[in-house]
């Protein structure tokens, strides 16, 4: 989905991959800054104009699949907001994020739904 949007809506959603590449180094002071305020962040461009709009838009998609005994990989699940659409649940649910900070929520809301 990042390679089908426009470089400016790529760039406020991600950062300037382009320039930066996709390769985490750990000992880079931005990476080590970005971790400091990766949830301040989220909550900045995921819940309000743009970020907001397209989560959204997906959140309403996923009423439309079917998960029933499936497993699911969610990677930067976020607060898996897209939960209250779904028809039936999965069985297994992975969360993956390089931030640890950020799988605290959506682990409660699994927890909440009896999901493994």
């Amino acid at each position: 989905m990042r390679k089908l949007m426009p470089g400016f809506v790529r760039r406020r959603l991600w950062g300037d991959r382009e320039k930066y590449g996709l390769e985490i180094d750990y000992d880079d002071a931005c990476w080590k800054q970005w971790q400091k305020i990766a949830t301040k962040a989220y909550n900045e461009t995921q819940k309000k104009g743009i970020g907001r709009w397209i989560n959204d838009a997906g959140y309403k998609i996923m009423s439309e699949a079917n998960l029933n005994n499936s497993t699911v990989l969610e990677i930067g699940a976020g607060d898996i907001n897209h939960s209250i659409y779904w028809g039936d649940n999965p069985s297994y649910y992975y969360l993956a994020d390089v931030h640890e900070d950020m799988l605290e929520k959506p682990k409660k809301v699994l927890e909440k739904l009896d999901i493994e």
